[in-house]
């Protein structure tokens, strides 16, 4: 049984089946408990583990669009200076401290959007 579940390991690399060989051909866990045992918490543990996906994937898109909002709000204020008093902005691209600072923050904001991505999108 243990060379059976070390190949399907080996071809089926997922971590429910390295679960199920842990658990069927642990030595201490057989002396433990039955295996019938064993398989039933086994599945509890992958039902508890589908049920976290499936929260996880319903709960995904309230970060995004909350991401997207921090993402687009320095560009859109700066729009809306501009349009409303463009003398007050133009400083950052005609001086070159302006150009500096401009570049900086275009910086700062890709770290930032790396960062919100980055904990969007996690592996479970």
């Amino acid at each position: 049984m243990s060379e059976c579940l070390d190949r399907l390991m080996q071809r089926v690399p997922l971590p429910e089946v390295k679960v199920l060989r842990s658990c069927c051909c642990d030595p201490a866990e057989v002396r433990r408990q039955p295996i019938g045992g064993a398989l039933g918490n086994l599945s509890g543990v992958l039902r508890d583990r589908i049920r976290l996906q499936q929260k996880v994937k319903a709960c995904r898109p309230k970060p995004r669009r909350q991401a997207g909002v921090l993402a687009s709000l320095p560009p859109v204020v700066g729009i809306l200076v501009f349009l409303t008093s463009p003398d007050y902005i133009s400083l950052l691209w005609t001086t070159p401290n302006g150009r500096m600072l401009l570049l900086l923050s275009a910086f700062w904001m890709f770290c930032g959007v790396m960062v919100m991505r980055k904990m969007i999108n996690f592996k479970f």
